[in-house]
């Protein structure tokens, strides 16, 4: 009886980096290489040999990234709600991606505590804002995105600036 290996969660940003790799390595693969065209490939079939061979097999490794696709998506200031985030309460994992979608001009993102007394991240956890540092007044157009990634577990609260003490305040719990 064979015994069974413990099983390993792997985050969804794993499996997708693992997955891409597998499909790179099999669109990247095969075909002949020695650069004529029909002819059937004349390539042997490798059989097992008693002595090692001398030079290691190339494996495939990806050449590229997947891209960074959200988890999450929250929409800012959305028809009917121009002073919210909707949804105004996410969980995530560890690893997830947040995208928010400007449906209004004259806001923006902040997850900086220095910017906001309304503001607080974990310990540890790196601040993120869709303005430029130093210009926490600064807004995001219509139809433009900010993604950040959370990698630190805890409870966030991130807000527009412009509109704070309006209410315009979102929480994010990383578990």
């Amino acid at each position: 009886m064979a015994s069974r290996k413990p099983t390993r969660l792997v985050s969804r940003r794993q499996f997708a980096s693992t997955f891409a790799g597998v499909v790179l390595a099999g669109c990247s693969g095969g075909g002949g290489g020695d650069g004529e065209s029909g002819g059937g490939g004349g390539e042997a079939t490798p059989t097992a040999t008693a002595e090692p061979t001398a030079t290691p097999t190339a494996t495939a490794t990806p050449t590229a990234t997947p891209t960074e696709e959200a988890d999450v998506t929250i929409e800012v200031g959305p028809d009917g709600n121009y002073l919210a985030f909707i949804p105004t309460r996410v969980r995530l994992a560890v690893g997830d991606t947040v995208k928010w979608v400007f449906k209004s001009s004259g806001h923006n993102v902040c997850g900086h505590p220095d910017d906001n007394p309304k503001v607080e991240i974990p310990d540890g956890a790196e601040p993120f804002g869709s303005h430029p540092d130093g210009n926490a007044q600064a807004v995001d157009p219509t139809g433009s995105t900010y993604t950040h990634t959370f990698e630190t577990k805890g409870d966030y609260t991130y807000v527009c600036i412009l509109h704070a003490h309006n209410g315009m305040i979102g929480h994010l719990t990383v578990r």
